[in-house]
């Protein structure tokens, strides 16, 4: 095992890189300037200072949404990427969020889940 502290090889990220500008971004500025309000709600502890729930909808929706194209129920098209208040079905259990692929058609979403279950040698429903 390799014991370096990075998830990726610094030579293949440099090669990766070489011809990556922030012209290859769409809406970099308006992106960057949202990442930028994080951070500094965050340097100056204005986070630290309001209860989580106050903010995790907007993290979510702004942060996700809109800086990294995380697709949300209400867009368009059957999969999207996030989801709010997520139900952990495997031991009933409710997290802030959730990425991944979910599905209005809730066909789709039901047999990923029986299929999931199987996997993990879960009792199927």
């Amino acid at each position: 095992m390799s014991s370096t502290p990075y998830i990726f090889k610094k030579k293949l990220v440099e090669k990766r890189l070489e011809h990556f500008t922030s012209d290859n971004i769409p809406n970099y500025d308006n992106k960057l300037a949202e990442i930028r309000r994080w951070y500094n709600a965050t340097a100056e502890e204005h986070l630290d200072r309001t209860k989580e729930t106050n903010v995790q909808g907007a993290f979510m929706t702004r942060l996700f949404g809109q800086v990294f194209g995380y697709l949300q129920i209400m867009d368009d098209g059957n999969c999207y990427n996030q989801e709010s208040e997520f139900n952990v079905f495997l031991d009933t259990s409710e997290s802030d969020g959730a990425l991944g692929f979910f599905y209005k058609d809730t066909q789709v979403k039901d047999a990923q889940e029986k299929e999931l279950r199987k996997t993990l040698g879960l009792s199927v429903q």
